[in-house]
């Protein structure tokens, strides 16, 4: 039996589309002891794909499987679904007894949790707590959304998540449009005499958003820019001459246009990225250690500014590059292969908080809801392991921490961490 069987099987349980002949055959496996190397492989990789809304520590994670398995193990356990098929699935050479070895108790422990964190995704959008502990309360603070402010080349401020849809301004030969779903969209005026193409080129917009803010934004020549929570985006109003360039900062997802005649070029803060057309996010916050550049397809180029070509780092889909802080324009930039959807969850309207540290998790909460974190003297050496949605209030959020034992209270807009 291949891995890839196996990781089908794993994954029309967590689909919730398994029929009965699938369920009995991936039981049948659990109780081949050859399989258990697959099996380790494979149900670990299907552990991190499960949207579970709840989020946990590895030890509680670990107790609450060691929960289930008490439930689970022994005859009673296996049900009906262990009962014998008119043709077993697959030929095995031998067999153990059901869930006797501690994986494949493992492997059915995140079978039955698979089926619960199903239910919650199927019938409710919000974190796996009781109801009656989601309604909002005066002090609650709402999660982020659609904020965001236009600054044009000549210093006029638009506060985009406040003006109606339609045209907003022109740029040179570009007018500047909100859109029905309230995204904006740079785009050639159609009206009256054809401008001259150039007209716009040295007229640099920046978008911002605030702490709680996000924003979606299409580039005159058809780039698609996805602003998350503290950043930007400047850009001039058309592109011209041989290269398109922008600079970011905080974190931007980018869809970029292809245009083989004239390279994409991004720059955040000493690092340059050069692509032709390609999916890509940057995670540059100042308070972060280092500069990430996630490739989702295509390929890029990262390198230093200043620095020769040679020194440069490419990306396949994938993968990431890693430009640590450091002043004097120095330290090499690696390449690492990260869990690259949870890169970009934040794009998807997601936390995805599988194995991210403590502090790392307090930064994205403190950006979402703009509320300053105030730590304790030690900070917990602990790692958050799930996900949940980003239209949580932050007391949704709170009692999925307190779900974890960890003691935060809200004074103001100020989130103690206890």
């Amino acid at each position: 039996m291949s891995e890839e069987r196996i990781k089908y099987l794993l994954s029309q349980y967590f689909n919730g589309t398994a029929s009965l002949e699938d369920r009995r055959e991936l039981l049948y496996l659990l109780r081949d002891s050859e399989q258990e190397e697959a099996l380790n492989r494979s149900v670990e990789r299907a552990w991190q794909s499960i949207p579970v809304k709840k989020v946990f520590t590895r030890f509680q994670r670990d107790k609450m499987i060691d929960s289930i398995l008490e439930e689970t193990d022994g005859e009673e356990g296996a049900s009906v679904l262990l009962q014998e098929p008119a043709s077993p699935p697959v030929p095995v050479a031998r067999r153990v007894h059901f869930l006797r070895s501690r994986w494949l108790r493992y492997a059915a422990a995140l079978l039955v949790l698979a089926g619960s964190a199903i239910w919650f995704l199927n019938t409710r959008r919000v974190a796996a707590v009781p109801a009656t502990a989601l309604t909002a309360t005066p002090e609650d603070i709402e999660p982020g959304g659609n904020r965001a402010v236009l600054t044009l080349a000549n210093g006029r401020v638009i506060p985009l998540d406040s003006v109606a849809e339609g045209a907003l301004a022109q740029q040179g030969a570009i007018d500047i449009v909100k859109l029905e779903d309230g995204r904006l969209a740079y785009k050639a005026i159609s009206d009256g005499p054809a401008p001259m193409p150039q007209e716009g080129a040295n007229l640099v917009n920046t978008i911002r958003t605030p702490r709680r803010g996000q924003y979606q934004v299409i580039l005159s020549d058809g780039t698609v820019a996805w602003l998350n929570a503290a950043s930007s985006i400047s850009f001039p109003a058309v592109f011209d001459g041989n290269e398109r360039k922008i600079a970011v900062t905080g974190e931007v997802y980018l869809e970029v246009a292809r245009n083989k005649s004239k390279p994409f070029i991004v720059t955040v803060n000493d690092m340059k990225v050069e692509v032709l057309g390609t999916s890509f996010n940057i995670n540059a916050y100042d308070d972060e250690e280092a500069i990430k550049t996630s490739l989702v397809e295509g390929s890029v180029r990262v390198f230093r500014t200043g620095e020769k070509e040679a020194s440069s780092v490419v990306l396949e889909p994938g993968w990431q590059a890693v430009m640590p802080r450091q002043s004097g324009n120095t330290g090499e930039i690696k390449r690492q292969h990260p869990d690259i959807q949870q890169a970009i969850a934040w794009k998807e309207g997601v936390f995805d908080f599988y194995n991210v540290p403590l502090s790392s998790v307090m930064r994205q909460i403190a950006r979402w809801y703009d509320v300053d974190i105030v730590y304790p003297d030690t900070m917990p050496a602990i790692e958050i392991w799930g996900k949940m949605q980003r239209n949580l209030t932050l007391q949704q959020l709170l009692k999925v921490l307190e779900g974890m034992e960890l003691k935060c209270t809200l004074d103001g807009r100020k989130l103690i961490l206890r």
